[in-house]
């Protein structure tokens, strides 16, 4: 590894990208206030340090002509499709990743995890996307840990599904004092996860619409939400643990449906 400190701006690299690029595994990169229209992709090893409001904006409202004023939960609920080019705010595709005091919005995912191990994810805000932090493929990750931070205005908060591939494991997950707000269908749902834990989440006005038309047949509009939603539909989890959750306005409905699942 390498202790290398790389700057953003003020004399250093012109985009994050450019820094990541740059370093080797073990580095740290140090990012100021501002605004950044980029995807990252995170194929090393590296500490990603963000100062003040530091801002990573794609271009979903764009593509999609989200007028001012119209959230993208708000537009989700009756789009009948959406367009993808905004992709992901960070694809993590590298082990030992943390990511301090960064703010994703307007992406389809705001991070998108593939194989890693040992993620760590301090104090970041998702907003304004279709999901906020996903894992939808069949790569095993272990060993990720998520504090504080924020999703909301979308979707689905945390997504981990595996489709029915096998290997698609996500082991050993911690969230811990994460707020989940304004969500149209799920705050959280995985389908293939174990020894893992859900603490101190707090959620508001999520799963209160269920799915959108984007997402399935007309006939499944407004059904399946929920704050929590573990499905077992593939297989048995073990060792999961749920404590400690405020909840307000949560599931209690399915829009026009007739399927609420609450938690």
């Amino acid at each position: 590894g390498s202790s290398q400190t790389l700057l953003v701006g003020s004399g250093g690299f012109a985009t994050i990208q450019e820094a990541i690029d740059a370093g080797s595994d073990g580095g740290t990169i140090l990012v100021p206030a501002g605004t950044s229209a980029e995807q990252l992709v995170i194929d090393k090893e590296v500490t990603i340090e963000g100062s003040g409001d530091v801002d990573i904006v794609g271009s979903f409202r764009a593509d999609n002509a989200i007028p001012g004023g119209t959230t993208v939960a708000e537009f989700l609920e009756s789009a009948p499709a959406y367009d993808d080019p905004a992709g992901f705010g960070a694809t993590i595709a590298a082990d030992n990743v943390t990511l301090t005091n960064l703010n994703f919005s307007s992406f389809v995912r705001g991070i998108d995890i593939g194989a890693t191990d040992n993620l760590t994810l301090n104090d970041i805000d998702i907003s304004e996307s279709v999901y906020g932090i996903a894992k939808l493929n069949n790569a095993a990750a272990t060993d990720v840990t998520i504090n504080g931070g924020s999703i909301s205005d979308r979707y689905q908060g945390f997504t981990v599904e595996s489709m029915g591939l096998t290997g698609a494991v996500l082991d050993n997950l911690v969230i811990d004092g994460m707020t989940f707000e304004r969500l149209t269908e799920k705050g959280f749902y995985a389908d293939h996860i174990s020894n893992s834990q859900l603490l101190n989440l707090v959620m508001n006005d999520v799963g209160e619409f269920g799915r959108g038309p984007a997402f399935g047949p007309a006939s499944q509009t407004g059904e399946f939400g929920a704050g929590v939603d573990i499905n077992v539909k593939y297989e048995d989890f073990a060792n999961i643990l749920i404590d400690g959750f405020a909840l307000t306005n949560v599931g209690s409905r399915s829009g026009g449906g007739s399927v609420p699942l609450g938690l």
